[in-house]
């Protein structure tokens, strides 16, 4: 539409101009040609940007749902409020040094990394001090509030949080079954 627009306007110039007969209609559909193909190129790059953060979205959920991701957001998150490990202390101190290092999965959108980057972090360095019981319940708030504008981010950029694969919830919920004697 918006190129019909713009040749009928080229036509009202080359008649204003006195470029009628074979010469105008030449000039106009050369005009019309370059307003095509540049439409067709915008429609394509947007087509491409589209794709790409379609692509985008569907990888951060994945990385949402990543079993590192859900160790961090689900079970660190429970053991920094609680103080309860579905496993030993050593599997915990394993974890906490491979997270120091950085080993786990980013994701695409940089606001969204951004914010799993300090989640990691401040989880690690709460998990320790849970550890060494020098936490407080103002650092619970605090990493509380940091997590909720982390999903927040999440929420912002790939829509709604997918839920947690019913295979991973079942495995922790045994093992805290297998460690109380129920």
């Amino acid at each position: 539409m918006v190129v019909r627009l713009k040749f009928e306007i080229l036509k009202q110039w080359i008649t204003l101009l006195g470029l009628g007969g074979v010469v105008g209609t030449v000039v106009a559909l050369l005009v019309k040609a370059v307003l095509e193909r540049r439409t067709q190129d915008h429609e394509h790059q947007w087509q491409e940007e589209r794709e790409r953060r379609d692509r985008t979205q569907d990888t951060d959920r994945a990385t949402y749902n990543h079993r590192l991701t859900i160790l961090v957001r689900e079970h660190l998150a429970a053991f920094i409020r609680t103080g309860r490990w579905p496993t030993d202390e050593e599997d915990l101190r394993h974890l906490l040094a491979s997270l120091s290092q950085q080993t786990y999965e980013h994701f695409l959108d940089p606001a969204v990394n951004q914010g799993w980057v300090e989640l990691v972090a401040t989880s690690v360095e709460l998990a320790r001090r849970r550890l060494s019981s020098e936490i407080e319940e103002s650092d619970i708030y605090d990493y509380n509030q940091l997590r909720t504008d982390w999903e927040d981010a999440c929420k912002r950029s790939f829509g709604p949080l997918p839920d947690t694969p019913e295979e991973l919830v079942l495995r922790h919920n045994q093992r805290e079954s297998e460690s109380t004697g129920t």
